[in-house]
């Protein structure tokens, strides 16, 4: 008995071990802490939420599936949001669209195969019976079709939901996500910036803010180029200034700007952002880990309630408990199995001590 009531201790504690190694096990592959990136706060949908939760439902949405697979390994949802906000050029080109609809497909230039046995091979594929690497589509590759998706699915939203054809079910799909993926890499700095802190010091040497924007010294096309930023941005990185606890509060990065310009205080979150990115596009590890915990030692000083959620929720996220108490239900069933076949006490006690 004593023996038995050991085992059911023992596999009780490895059961809540595996559970919690999530927590204890720090991904450095990438040489950047975007751990500690991903649990800073933003506002998203009237929420304040970690970034890491904005790139697994992003990646989730654009792909169907919070990994995505390459020929170097498996990128995490955070590696993946990264490349996306601060290295856009390199983000384009990775296959993480699939477009299964063959209609689409040839509608955007990738035909089937025509040559012997293409028809069949494309069948299957379709089936889920095949390879089919042509599914897999990237940012880049939409390039000279984006107008044309555009415009086929503003044709299919005109038709009743209930009466789309496939190919118009699909191609809507295809434009929001299209569109989300854009205004990702849009909403901390321009997509293709190379050295945004650069950028941003340029511009409070050069202007003098002024309440009538024209009037600071910024040219016509600087002032509309940070109207689409603060336009096209997908969430709100920027919290409220002075803190406070209002949601509607929080600014997207072209209003922190804008905001700059006319009243010449700059947030100390948007100079945070920018030496994120360009040490991110600089390879500076060193620099990029430094720049985010100093922001998140200043969220944590003003927005200590916020901060505090953020870490909770990435915490959540990264003990991933549904697919845990899925796998555990599994062996708990296996389990419950073993025990009708022998040692009916032994298992079933087990069984029964990992399922409370």
């Amino acid at each position: 008995m004593k023996k038995y009531s050991l085992g059911v201790i023992l596999a009780v504690a490895a059961a809540l071990l595996y559970v919690v190694a999530p927590l204890f096990q720090h991904d450095r592959r990438s040489g950047f802490d975007l751990e500690k990136f991903g649990q800073l706060p933003v506002l998203l949908n009237g929420r304040i939420k970690p970034l890491d939760t904005v790139a697994r439902n992003s990646l989730l949405i654009i792909h169907g599936n919070q990994t995505l697979r390459t020929a170097q390994g498996e990128l995490t949802p955070m590696d993946w949001f990264a490349e996306v906000l601060f290295k856009s050029d390199d983000a384009d080109q990775r296959k993480i669209f699939v477009i299964r609809n063959l209609e689409t497909r040839a509608a955007l230039g990738r035909a089937p195969d025509a040559g012997k046995n293409g028809s069949v091979n494309a069948f299957l594929a379709a089936l889920g019976m095949a390879p089919d690497p042509d599914k897999y589509w990237s940012f880049r590759e939409f390039f000279p079709h984006l107008q044309q998706i555009e415009q086929q699915a503003t044709l299919a939203q005109n038709v009743d939901a209930q009466l789309r054809s496939p190919f118009q079910r699909d191609i809507t799909k295809l434009y929001e996500r299209v569109s989300l993926y854009h205004r990702l890499e849009n909403s901390l700095e321009f997509a293709g910036t190379e050295d945004f802190k650069t950028q941003l010091e340029t511009l409070t040497k050069t202007i003098k803010p002024s309440p009538i924007p024209m009037q600071s010294g910024i040219s016509a096309e600087a002032l509309q180029s940070l109207g689409e930023l603060a336009q096209t941005g997908y969430f709100f990185p920027i919290p409220p200034q002075p803190p406070n606890d209002e949601p509607r509060q929080w600014q997207k990065m072209g209003d922190a700007i804008l905001k700059f310009v006319t009243t010449g205080e700059m947030h100390p979150a948007v100079t945070a952002y920018a030496a994120m990115a360009s040490a991110y596009n600089g390879n500076d590890a060193a620099a990029f880990d430094r720049t985010v915990s100093d922001y998140a030692g200043w969220l944590q000083q003003h927005f200590p309630e916020r901060a505090r959620k953020a870490k909770v929720e990435w915490a959540f996220n990264k003990l991933q408990l549904f697919y845990s108490a899925m796998v555990l239900y599994v062996l708990i069933f296996l389990l419950a199995c073993t025990s009708w076949l022998i040692r009916p006490q032994t298992f079933g006690r087990y069984a029964y001590a990992l399922l409370l």
